[in-house]
């Protein structure tokens, strides 16, 4: 990678972390968040009867959950939580909770919301659960320092790995010792025996890439190269060379391992201000690579869940549109959409059933 080059990356990463920053801004507890009103991330239910998702606004805001016309059934917590994530019997909801002095640990509680529990106790930050397929573990991204952002062209940024936490016994395994430079997204495939990570640089390698890594022989690597070259005029484009920051946090791993799914950016558009300009949605084949187009637009949007029968795709966008009328927010930044790219839908998120019925601060009643 050329100087110039890398030096445009750190840029853009250096941007990432501030919109990162702004999703966890703030202490914990039940104070009235600063960001826009709107949809902040979005899974489907293992049964893909419903969805959860986390929500900010001044009045309303913290986790739902909301069946897939959009009516909110449950007000779930208070608190201001970061990748929300169900056990694969859809029982127990993970999530991350950030503290004052910008560290974070591991909650879970009872997919009603009864029953919090913290899970990880460490100095450090954890985030981004995942549970194994047979729900025996939990997997989790641990970073130094999360909340000071260090340099990012810097050695001392080198310090994100993964990690496991066994429920049978309570103990905490590590999986990886690499240091990653801000490791951005982590999947288990459904072999338990392997899982997949987005990192700016893996063992200081100056590359930007996907990967698949052996949980045992957490060494044994394998890169995934989505194949871009149908959707650019550029000859031997890659992934990589798309707007990185934003497709680095928006892959997402279908549940039976057998679709990528993330947004990107043609390079030739980067700066073009046309109609190609903004991401678009993407679904690649984990067994050939081949990759077809799920959406076209200018905007900035990115996928959220992909549903367990892989039929539906959760996305979101700007909530500039999105307005409160009578309790329903109109026009909200979440959509669906199917794999074939037909039956765009909007949610309009009715909340007027749960207005009465707040949790307390932090938790369900």
């Amino acid at each position: 990678m050329s100087f110039q080059n890398k030096a445009k990356a750190i840029i853009l990463l250096l941007l990432a972390a501030v919109l990162l920053a702004g999703c966890f801004r703030g202490p914990l507890s039940s104070q009235q968040p600063k960001n826009s009103p709107g949809v902040m991330e979005a899974v489907f239910a293992p049964d893909g009867k419903s969805i959860y998702f986390t929500f900010t606004s001044k009045k309303i805001y913290g986790l739902f959950r909301a069946d897939l016309d959009g009516r909110v059934t449950a007000w779930l917590s208070k608190w201001r939580i970061g990748g929300p994530t169900l056990s694969p019997d859809g029982r127990t909801q993970v999530f991350a909770v950030r503290t004052r002095d910008d560290k974070g640990d591991l909650w879970a509680m009872d997919s009603g919301g009864s029953n919090l529990r913290q899970l990880t106790f460490d100095s450090d930050y954890d985030r981004k659960p995942r549970f194994s397929h047979d729900g025996k573990r939990i997997y989790f991204m641990r970073h130094d320092s999360w909340g000071s952002f260090s340099s990012f062209d810097s050695g001392k940024s080198w310090d994100s790995d993964i990690f496991y936490l066994d429920l049978a016994t309570g103990r905490e395994h590590r999986v990886t010792d690499q240091e990653f430079w801000r490791l951005g997204v982590l999947f288990v495939f459904p072999d338990d025996h392997h899982i997949l990570i987005n990192t700016p640089e893996y063992l200081k390698e100056s590359v930007y890439s996907i990967w698949k890594i052996n949980i045992d022989h957490p060494t044994k690597r394998q890169p995934i190269e989505p194949n871009m070259q149908p959707f650019s005029d550029q000859p031997n484009v890659t992934f990589d060379e798309g707007n990185m920051i934003f497709a680095m946090y928006s892959l997402r791993l279908s549940r039976d391992g057998r679709y990528l799914l993330f947004a990107w950016q043609d390079p030739a558009h980067a700066d073009s201000g046309g109609p190609l300009a903004g991401n678009q949605i993407f679904l690649t084949n984990m067994q050939d690579m081949s990759t077809q187009r799920i959406l076209d637009d200018k905007h900035w949007v990115s996928p959220r869940d992909i549903s367990p029968d892989n039929q539906w795709i959760l996305f979101g966008d700007s909530p500039e549109k999105s307005k409160f009328l009578g309790g329903v927010f109109v026009d909200s930044n979440l959509w669906m959409v199917r794999r074939d790219g037909t039956g765009l839908k909007n949610f309009n998120l009715d909340f007027r059933a749960v207005l009465d019925k707040p949790p307390a601060a932090g938790r369900a009643k």
